[in-house]
């Protein structure tokens, strides 16, 4: 079985063959009532199917003309329209001698149901509509005018409205947008681009593009048509994709751009190119500031002496200085802290890592061991948030082993030098003894030796021996006092305890007392306060 198909749109004469086809059906096309009766009338078919709105000869007229020729008017008539949907226009399809009237989009298998009932009933001859020869009436033709000019008008008025739509969206966007035909000439300018350029829309349609913006190479030097991309590109029908160039304004001065050229096709036919293109000066400037930054930071890295890296958030190390290459002899890159330095070292570092991501920075010693060689290095961790919330560390790694190793040789010899004043401190005590002793011991001398002449001079009285007992006895005790005092003095603290620091300063100025005495040293204590503090007693006493 033969049929026609009309439809101005390509793509659906393509999906209406298919679905015909696919049932054994012999197609064949036209994209307009003209076309189709040049071929319905060279060879009659079996069905015809027919858009409405097409260009030349619409639906209604070519069914009206079809019905009205003796050898074709018996022909089914299907309209298939996507457009005349209200009921007024379908009484009108079935008036000019349709037998069916379906609407744009219907789901294939019930298409192909409504087109196979209306072949059985062709077939059963009930389909007297079609056999019976329509007179012309004029209310028909009116109304078949009045529709169609109602539809015209729906349609001027949705071109206008999707005009008005591009040119709303062509004035909102921020890229340079401009059509340029076969020539060179400018057919279309918005408003972004025309303000780039420095120039009004209206003023560069019609006018060459070559001369007006891009006469000029990025050096400087003149260039020619020839030598133009845009240029080749309208003439070869080739795409340009994200070229940066350098467009002219119209006061002389230049900028730089990312543009692309995308070749116009209308109804297969060339018609010229579309240029869409942005401003990239501060994208260039902004680019050449981040090289001399990095420029800047390989030259830091390059002369820092110590470890540095950068992690992401997978612990993974994406940068390294020179210097850890040197310590490494090795490329630590996509490596972990893990890898290098083992389980116990990676702990220690992870936990400064995961600090440094919580607070922003964080600082810690980690001993460290490569090639069973032990490091003390002192870490410095800080974090550099990405764009996608992701925060990497950077990590900066100090070699103290050296200074560790002085460190505790100072110490030791500070401590050598503690215990050596320490002796020092104990002998002049033991001087000081030594002086504190020698006044008492004399006394006692004196006194023993008063009893011993007494005795040989017989001159003994029990008054006078008991009095210098009691001297003796007076002066034994400030002996024991004395030792009691130094032996105290040396006594370590167990524990802090509340004191006041004058009764602390009382007992240092008894021990010292007749040292001072004998350097004709005054010492006023004055105390203004009651207050207490908590500390070593006998370590303050020392002091």
């Amino acid at each position: 079985m033969r049929v026609v198909i009309l439809d101005d749109h390509p793509d659906n004469l393509v999906l209406l063959r298919g679905m015909l086809e696919s049932r054994g059906f012999s197609v064949e096309s036209a994209v307009n009532g003209l076309q189709g009766l040049s071929l319905v009338q060279r060879s009659v078919p079996d069905l015809i199917i027919s858009d409405i709105l097409m260009p030349q000869m619409d639906g209604f007229t070519f069914c009206r003309v079809v019905k009205g020729i003796e050898g074709l008017k018996h022909i089914p008539f299907v309209f298939y329209t996507a457009t005349y949907l209200d009921k007024e226009d379908e009484r009108l399809g079935l008036a000019l001698g349709a037998v069916r009237y379906i609407h744009k989009p219907t789901e294939p298998v019930e298409f192909l149901r409504q087109i196979d009932k209306v072949i059985a009933d062709y077939q059963l001859d009930d389909l007297q509509d079609t056999k019976r020869s329509l007179k012309t009436d004029t209310r028909l033709e009116l109304l078949h005018q009045e529709l169609l000019a109602q539809k015209l008008d729906k349609k001027i008025r949705d071109v206008d409205y999707l005009r008005l739509k591009e040119e709303l969206i062509l004035d909102t966007v921020s890229e340079g947008i401009m059509g340029i035909d076969l020539d060179g000439d400018h057919t279309l300018v918005n408003k972004a681009a025309a303000k780039m350029l420095g120039h009004e829309p209206e003023e560069m349609i019609g006018r060459h593009t070559h001369s007006l913006w891009h006469h000029t190479s990025m050096d400087g030097t003149p260039l020619s048509e020839a030598e133009c991309p845009i240029y080749r590109s309208i003439k070869e029908q080739t795409p340009i994709i994200n070229t940066e160039g350098k467009f002219w304004r119209k006061d002389g001065s230049s900028f730089l751009v990312d543009y692309s050229c995308t070749p116009l096709v209308e109804h297969d036919e060339h018609k010229g190119t579309v240029v869409v293109f942005k401003d990239i000066t501060q994208r260039k400037e902004a680019e050449s500031q981040l090289q001399a930054l990095r420029l800047q930071f390989d030259l830091f890295m390059q002369h820092l002496p110590y470890v540095a890296v950068i992690k992401d958030d997978e612990e993974k190390i994406l940068y390294a200085n020179p210097a850890t290459y040197d310590y490494l002899n090795w490329d630590p890159v996509g490596s972990t802290s893990l890898d290098i330095f083992g389980e116990k070292a990676a702990e220690e570092i992870f936990l400064l890592t995961d600090k440094a991501r919580i607070d922003g920075r964080s600082e810690g010693i980690v001993e460290l061991e490569l090639d069973q060689k032990k490091y003390v290095a002192q870490i410095l961790s800080f974090s550099i948030p990405q764009d996608d919330e992701k925060i990497y560390i950077g990590s900066i790694y100090i070699d103290i082993t050296q200074l560790q190793e002085a460190n505790k040789e100072l110490a030791d010899k500070e401590e050598i030098m503690i215990a050596q004043s320490r002796h020092a401190a104990m002998g002049e005590m033991i001087s000081m003894i030594a002086h504190q002793w020698r006044q008492p011991i004399t006394v006692i001398a004196m006194e023993a030796n008063n009893i011993l002449i007494d005795i040989d001079l017989e001159e003994e009285s029990t008054e006078e021996f008991r009095k210098q007992a009691r001297g003796i006895l007076k002066q034994t005790e400030h002996l024991s006092k004395t030792i009691d005092d130094f032996r105290d003095f040396f006594r370590p603290d167990k524990k802090a305890e509340e004191i006041r620091p004058e009764t602390v300063m009382s007992e240092a100025e008894r021990i010292i007392g007749k040292s001072l005495q004998s350097n004709a040293i005054q010492l006023d204590i004055e105390n203004k306060s009651d207050y207490t503090v908590e500390t070593y007693s006998r370590e303050l006493l020392q002091v």
